[in-house]
């Protein structure tokens, strides 16, 4: 017999030597209740013994760590024949159940089941539920891709310039600077901005966050800094008077976009009809 596409699926990524029909479907279902019940131990093709001393064949068992707990799976791949899991099927394991008394039980099918199966697990407290490939058609009310653009809006490329109180004190500052050899950055002192505790670049770069914002168009952006009482000095000559740093920027506009696509979905798991089950709550 050829390969379902369960097998098929199973072997892209699992190898077993096993031809038995369903053992993959099984390993498959194994693989997705691991990953709904983390804190469980759930293991693939066990023989328990029941209460009639009689040893049952379990395709998927999911055991708590402190065995307070313990749910029978039963797995049917009928991805070929394409028919749904009749009332035979749910009877025949309930009948191992009412020997073994575990806490939950499931059967899982790739098809669906028939009303008798469904009436008859409802009335057992048997849960059902369709373990399947993802189709083209489950994207409905599902979100396919999310787009993210990232906009990233900055101040680059800050200048600085003094405004003097007059035009004598600026020329005379200009002496006091030429007239100067090695004169080093610690020997020039912006008064009354280093009275708060902070250095000049420090205090202009307060100044443009405090101006700067997120709305800007890109380009060219300038603004004054009022300085009441500021001085420029040079080493030990006289201060001349500062009225304002005039501050000027560049506003710089970059953006990305990334998209999240939902591609890697490969098993849709819900209740018969297509509704969400006791496995749909991951």
């Amino acid at each position: 017999m050829n390969p379902s596409n369960y097998d098929l699926l199973h072997d892209r990524f699992y190898t077993i030597l096993s031809k038995k029909l369903g053992t993959r479907y099984e390993r498959l279902a194994a693989v997705v209740f691991r990953s709904l019940d983390q804190l469980g131990v759930v293991v693939h093709d066990m023989k328990l013994v029941g209460e009639s001393g009689v040893s049952h064949q379990i395709d998927v068992t999911i055991q708590s760590n402190d065995n307070s707990r313990r749910v029978l799976i039963e797995c049917k791949d009928f991805d070929q024949s394409e028919n749904k899991v009749g009332l035979d099927t749910i009877e025949k394991f309930w009948a191992v159940v009412s020997d073994l008394k575990p806490d939950e039980t499931i059967v899982v099918s790739c098809i669906g089941f028939t009303q008798p199966a469904q009436q008859f697990a409802k009335a057992k407290h048997i849960k059902l539920a369709i373990l399947r490939e993802f189709r083209e058609s489950d994207w409905e009310n599902r979100v396919r891709r999310i787009t993210i653009v990232l906009e990233v809006v900055s101040p680059v490329n800050v200048r600085t310039s003094l405004v003097y109180e007059s035009v004598e004190g600026q020329r005379l500052l200009e002496s006091h600077l030429q007239s100067e050899v090695g004169l080093t950055a610690v020997e020039v002192g912006l008064l009354g901005v280093e009275n708060e505790g902070l250095s000049f670049g420090t205090f202009v770069d307060q100044k443009v966050r405090s101006h700067f914002r997120l709305d800007m168009p890109s380009g060219h952006q300038s603004f004054s800094i009022s300085l009441p009482s500021a001085s420029l000095r040079v080493r030990d000559h006289a201060p001349v008077v500062i009225k304002a740093i005039q501050v000027e920027y560049d506003v710089v506009r970059a953006s990305q976009q990334a998209n999240i696509e939902a591609n890697s979905l490969a098993i849709n798991v819900s209740g018969p009809g297509g509704r969400p089950s006791y496995l749909g709550r991951c």
